[in-house]
C-alpha cells in the first residue's frame, strides 16, 4: 500500500517533469495528484475494491474475472489506510524539507519499502466508543483480543494494562505490530490520564504536598529539597565510595 502511493506519485511527477522539458505550458501540464492523507485513503479504497479505472484485474482458477485485490476481505483496513497515510506524511516531510518549513535533518524522497530488508509492520487502530469495549484490549493475563485478528496470546504480562483500562484511565488508540528475528511485536498506544494528586498514595505517611526535586552530589550523596531550598533529607555519603 506504501509502494502503490510512491509510485503513483513518482510516476506523476516524472511525466510532469518530462513534459516541462518539452516546453509544455504549465497550465497544460497532467495535473498533479493530492498528497493528502484522506485522497490517499479514498484512491486506496478504490483501487483494492476495484472501483478504480487502473484497479488490478484477476482472473480466478474458475474463470471468475476479479477487479481489485481478491483476498482484501482478509487483511483490516486499518492496514490499508495507515500505510496510506505514512506515505502522505512522508511525503509532505520531504515537501516540507524542500522549501526549508520542516527542521532537523533534511528528508528525501521516500523510498519503496523492500520486502526483503524492510521490517513487515502494520498498524490496527482502537475504534470504539465511549462505554463500550475497547476493540484493543486484554482479555487474561496473557491475551489480547484485537481487531480482524481475534484474541492472541502474548508473552508479556497484561495485568497493568487490564488494570489501567478497568479504571478508565487509559485510552487505547492504536496496536502497532512488527516482525523481527523470528517474532512479532506488538506495542499498544493511547493516552493515559495524569492522576490525580490526591490519589497518589494516599497513605503514604510524612508525604509533602510541594513538588521535590533529587540533587545527587559528591560530598554529599543525596539532597531532597523543594523548589523554594527547603530540604527535607540528606543522606550523607558512604565513605567507602570517597
Amino acid at each position: 500500500a506504501f509502494n502503490h502511493h510512491i509510485g503513483r506519485v513518482k510516476a506523476n511527477l516524472d511525466q510532469r517533469a518530462a513534459e516541462r522539458s518539452y516546453g509544455v505550458a504549465e497550465a497544460d501540464l497532467t495535473p498533479a495528484l493530492s498528497w493528502s492523507k484522506v485522497s490517499f485513503i479514498n484512491e486506496m479504497n478504490a483501487w483494492k475494491d476495484g472501483r478504480a479505472p487502473d484497479a488490478r484485474v484477476e482472473v480466478l482458477d474458475d474463470g471468475t474475472v476479479v477487479r481489485g485485490l481478491p483476498w482484501r476481505g482478509e487483511v483490516s483496513t486499518d492496514v490499508f489506510e495507515t500505510a496510506s497515510v505514512n506515505a502522505a506524511q512522508a511525503l509532505k516531510n520531504w515537501s516540507d524539507s524542500r522549501k526549508g518549513a520542516r527542521a532537523g535533518k533534511a528528508a528525501g524522497f521516500p523510498r519503496f519499502k523492500s520486502r526483503h530488508r524492510t521490517a513487515p509492520t502494520f498498524r490496527l487502530r482502537s475504534k470504539y466508543r465511549e462505554g463500550a469495549a475497547p476493540s484493543v484490549r486484554p482479555t487474561g493475563p496473557r491475551t489480547v483480543r484485537f481487531p480482524k485478528l481475534g484474541e492472541l496470546r502474548v508473552r508479556e504480562n497484561t495485568r497493568q494494562l487490564r488494570r489501567m483500562l478497568g479504571s478508565g484511565r487509559f485510552h487505547a488508540y492504536a496496536a502497532s505490530f512488527r516482525f523481527e528475528r523470528g517474532r512479532w511485536t506488538v506495542t499498544v498506544t493511547g493516552v493515559a490520564a495524569v492522576l490525580h494528586h490526591q490519589r497518589r498514595n494516599p497513605g503514604a505517611a510524612g508525604r509533602t504536598q510541594s513538588r521535590v526535586g533529587l540533587d545527587v552530589g559528591v560530598k554529599t550523596l543525596a539532597v531532597a529539597a523543594d523548589e523554594h531550598g527547603n530540604q527535607f533529607q540528606v543522606w550523607e555519603g558512604v565513605k567507602a565510595l570517597q
